[in-house]
């Protein structure tokens, strides 16, 4: 779990992840900052504008071979809020499909894992977590039949024809990108099903750029894409109501009212007076749309980004030049069936318990199912003041009328659980954060000292359910998933919240983690460092124990239904960071509390459908004995046989992985700065952290492909390991890292809202480490100052190389010898995802370059490159991205002197120096290549699927030379001198003050 967010900070997917790790962890997170959410689908600087304009290439057989995206009326700054729209990204894929394929290509093969275990005795296994896969962001139930179950993943879209026990993969071969964040089918033509590509989060780990919104009327067989679409990077909400579809997306509200053929922007006035479209980037970001069941042409919206009126030090909102009034946030009512919408103001929710002076985020709805509930409407309400960080004294006073002494300004984001009887008019508050502390089965309780308290990230998990039995029984989910009674006793004799009707009672029905698990694991990591053994196993609570003891699902609850299966049965469809989930509830199998209190799902019974290959992995890697190694957002580093499932190691959200230098050990980062070396296949964990300055969430771990013992870590700093002995009884601290260089201050100046470090002293941003490359004493490490641009300011971005190569100096394994920052001419105002260099020239570098963020982008400010090489060591770089479609490269590797780059769509290939680039083998599916690895002979490459876990390709024979690859004949361990066992003052520092529980993330 990461430190907590300030203003302007994407969340880098924050996660569950149960950890024990230094406290460098909370910084290292907290700077996953920066800009990065929407897009505004308007010309970019030197390009033609987006409307009505034609696309040459066709996608798909059986699609449009037009493009034509729908803006709103009055476009903003012709040269920003372009980036990530559905336009740029559909011209990617298509651009990649031109790419010739390099002779002799192969088709890329699937190898999972396909769902992760978590088993006792293995790391953190003591958690309890049933098998987990990639996160699910959307469900839709065939009102015909509950059994016909769609899921949206990051991986695509995937139906269950058995409620949910079986799935199969509907996208693939059919849509062009296949990240999926919202998914309907329509009751009145139950073969219509709308899929909206792309996901946005705000996140950096959990953001996917789709290409707009898919449409199918054959159940799935085939799908088309609108001509006239959406111009946004993701979808939020698909609802239908007599014929006529709404799509809420990131930038705003679309309609279609002839089955999907085409799709135009209805306009809302969501400025701050009410009378306009916002300016604001951040202004039209629709979350929730809800149609009231009784009346099909009323239907209500939540336009709710979770940052709200953010402003920066100066007072100026976000926007072009930062000179855009503030977004009106809130929900906003149609009673004409979505033409036209009017702010509809809901004063009442504002009055929850320490409410900030801008109360509304993110709100998901949902209006009551039972009979004679049609008037009744849920509100589950995130705080946008609270998640800019703000501090208690900045805003209202915080009564604590509970006594159990959260603090919601650290603690949660939840501004409250919201239910109003008249359709809007009036609401009662029934839920807080602090409330909800006294949930039977929450294990957040015991994490509240740990400043985790419920709707911690209540802008990231939200959903809301109701009942179509019982027309008091609510459901809804955060980081755990909740169903309460409403009305029912108090169980605890607690007061009332303030102006709360009643206190509905709750309990946890998907809980975080094994509570046990987690403190075991704790025990087990102190135990390591005081004895130096590595830490028992972690155990958890006892199955019969009552409330925390059995398996858990996984936290961050992103999507639910609620359906009924019988006249007296319910079953529920949920989805989280940890997959697909179903529970069958009858009426006369309901549990009862020891209050009395009859509640139809619980904990305990929850099936996993985790058997596909839908995992993110941020790296993947092999190891031993055919096996091979991934690290996952939110379900830490793993293990696997190709074609299985994987066994979890580490934990949290893992960055990066290695395999060691015995055959059963590796090593595992979170975080960027958290660094475990793990031995007997996962069964004992030894803290290895650098204590980096300055390291950026992703910041790089790499290895000598040489030496297995053999790392380098930089953030700000540049730190190797290369002294060590591993017996059985030893262990790993900072101490045994060597601080080898200190990039010091950029060029970048801090400004108000800046993402970047405020460590140093003076006017400048530290530099942070953004990739790494490693072999035998020789590396480079790419750096940036402001690593992301700032909305309406991409001049800020600055991209450097520092390295000890260079020319009459001779680098030292573990030496300050050498080292220095390049004058790195040439370098586009872009931040650097991937840096190799040719083992046999090591003058000669290549780097591959990206944006983290999707507003602010300006092509003409950062320029358009994509992959760059040097042959001076880095002081100066030509651009060879040739016929590369525009889009992020995220690893860059060099086989027999061929740089091979991993990128949002696909893995290309080149000859030395040359700008044409090939595609690299066939099959791959529509998501980024996180990374590109090789394994130690060259011949076979592995790449990270995100939403996919990982594919192979072979190509036939080793490599032979110039590559980044352990050379033939060489054993690929390092012999080193004897590393002490014994217990350094800082590295029990270290621990003792970085306790804390991991929120992701990522990388997210």
């Amino acid at each position: 779990m990461g430190s907590r967010h300030t203003a302007l900070r994407p969340r880098a997917r924050r996660g569950r992840g149960f950890l024990v790790c230094g406290a460098a962890a909370l910084g290292a997170a907290a700077l996953l900052a920066g800009s990065g959410a929407a897009s505004r689908a308007t010309a970019t600087s030197g390009e033609t504008s987006y409307r009505d304009q034609l696309v040459s290439n066709p996608l798909l057989p059986g699609q449009s071979s037009r493009h034509r995206d729908v803006v709103q009326k009055a476009p903003l700054d012709a040269t920003i809020y372009a980036a990530a729209s559905a336009k740029n990204m559909l011209d990617a894929v298509q651009a990649a499909a031109k790419v010739p394929l390099a002779p002799g290509s192969r088709r890329w093969k699937e190898v999972g894992p396909f769902g992760v275990d978590f088993i006792p005795g293995i790391a953190n296994g003591g958690e309890k977590f049933s098998r987990v896969a990639g996160i699910v962001t959307s469900i839709a139930v065939d009102p015909t039949d509950p059994d016909v179950v769609y899921y949206g993943t990051h991986g695509g879209l995937y139906v269950s024809r058995n409620g949910g026990k079986t799935f199969t993969n509907l996208s693939d071969g059919k849509l062009p990108r296949v990240p999926v964040g919202a998914v309907a089918i329509d009751p009145a033509h139950p073969q219509d099903i709308y899929v909206g590509t792309g996901v946005a989060y705000y996140t950096i780990s959990d953001d996917a750029t789709g290409v707009g919104v898919f449409v199918s009327h054959d159940g799935g067989k085939t799908f088309t894409r609108p001509e006239a679409n959406i111009t946004a990077y993701g979808v939020h909400a698909i609802t239908i109501t007599k014929n006529t579809v709404l799509v809420g997306t990131n930038t705003g509200l679309y309609r279609s009212t002839n089955r999907g053929a085409s799709f135009g922007r209805v306009h809302l006035p969501t400025n701050a007076t009410h009378t306009g479209d916002a300016e604001d980037p951040f202004g039209n970001w629709v979350q929730a749309i809800v149609v009231r069941p009784d009346k099909p042409d009323q239907i209500t919206i939540d336009v709710g980004w979770g940052g709200g009126k953010y402003t920066d030090s100066s007072g100026n909102y976000l926007g072009p030049d930062n000179k855009a009034v503030a977004p009106g946030n809130g929900l906003y009512r149609s009673t004409n069936r979505g033409v036209s919408f009017t702010f509809f103001d809901t004063p009442d929710i504002t009055f929850g318990q320490d409410a900030s002076n801008d109360p509304y985020g993110r709100i998901s709805l949902a209006y009551g199912t039972a009979a004679g509930q049609e008037q009744t409407l849920w509100a589950l309400v995130s705080d946008a003041g609270r998640f800019n960080g703000h501090s208690a004294a900045e805003l209202p006073d915080s009564p604590d009328p509970v006594g159990i002494g959260l603090d919601p300004f650290k603690d949660s984001e939840l501004g409250g659980l919201y239910r109003s009887t008249d359709d809007g008019a009036t609401w009662s508050l029934q839920a807080t954060s602090k409330s909800l502390l006294l949930s039977v089965n929450s294990s957040q309780a015991p994490l509240e000292a740990l400043d985790y308290g419920p709707g911690v990230q209540a802008s990231y998990n939200s959903w809301v359910a109701t009942d179509p039995i019982d027309p008091n029984r609510i459901y809804f989910g955060l980081e755990e998933a909740f169903e309460g009674e409403y009305g029912a006793a108090n169980p605890t004799g607690v007061p009332v919240p303030i102006n709360a009707d009643y206190l509905t009672k709750f309990q946890v029905i998907q809980r975080y983690a094994d509570i046990c698990g987690f403190y075991t694991t704790v025990a087990g990591s102190l135990s390591t460092l005081v004895t130096g053994q590595g830490g028992p196993p972690a155990t958890g609570c006892p199955d019969q124990t009552p409330i925390y003891g059995g398996t858990s699902t996984h936290p961050d609850q992103h999507a639910a239904v609620v359906v009924k299966t019988g006249s007296n049965a319910l079953r529920m469809y949920s989805g989280n960071d940890g997959g697909f989930f179903t529970q069958d509830a009858g009426l006369e199998i309901d549990s009862v509390l020891a209050t009395g209190n009859v509640l139809g799902f619980s904990q305990g019974n929850w099936r996993h459908s985790n058997t596909v290959a839908t995992a993110l992995p941020y790296k993947a890697n092999f190891w031993t004995n055919g096996r091979m190694l991934i690290a996952l957002q939110d379900n830490g580093a793993a293990f696997f046989k190709p074609g299985d499932q994987a066994v979890a190691i580490c934990g949290g959200d893992s960055m990066e992985v290695h395999p060691g230098p015995t055959p059963d050990s590796l090593f595992c980062t979170h975080g960027g700065d958290i660094t475990d070396f793990v031995t007997g296949n996962g069964k004992r964990t030894f803290g290895v952290s650098p204590l980096l300055d300055e390291a950026f969430g992703l910041a790089p771990l790499a290895q000598d492909p040489l030496n297995r013992a053999h790392l380098l870590a930089a953030g700000r700093d540049v730190q190797e390991l290369t002294d060590l002995k591993f017996r059985t009884l030893d262990i790993i601290t900072s101490a045994h890292w060597t601080r080898v260089f200190d990039a010091g201050a950029s060029k970048a100046k801090k400004f108000p809202g800046s993402s970047c470090p405020q460590a140093l002293a003076g006017p400048y941003c530290s530099w942070q480490a953004s990739a790494a490359a490693l072999y035998g004493p020789r590396a480079y490490v790419a750096i940036c100052g402001v690593c992301r641009a700032t909305v309406g300011d991409t001049s800020r971005v600055q991209a450097a190389v520092e390295t000890n190569v260079k020319t009459g100096c001779k680098p030292v394994y573990g030496a300050e010898t050498c080292w220095h920052i390049t004058k790195s001419k040439g370098l586009p105002k872009r931040r650097i995802g991937g840096v190799a260099f040719d083992p046999t020239d090591p003058t000669t570098v290549y780097v591959g370059l990206q944006d983290l963020t999707l507003i602010g982008y300006n092509r003409a400010v950062q320029g358009t490159q994509r992959v760059m090489v040097s042959h001076d060591s880095g002081e100066t770089f030509t651009d060879i991205s040739g016929n590369l479609p525009l889009t992020n490269v995220w690893g860059v590797i060099v086989r027999d002197h061929q740089p091979i780059i991993s990128t949002d769509v696909g893995v290309f290939i080149a000859a030395a120096d040359s700008s044409k680039w090939m595609r690299l083998g066939t099959g791959l599916p529509g998501v980024r290549a996180q990374d590109v690895r090789s394994d130690s002979t060259g011949r076979y490459l592995v790449a990270p699927m995100y939403g996919r876990s990982a594919w192979t390709y072979d190509f036939g024979k080793r490599a032979q030379s110039g590559s980044n690859v352990i050379p033939p004949n060489q054993p690929g361990t390092l012999a080193t001198t004897g590393a002490s066992p014994t217990l350094g003052a800082v590295g029990l520092l270290l621990v003792l003050v970085g306790l804390i529980v991991r929120r992701r993330r990522p990388a997210g």
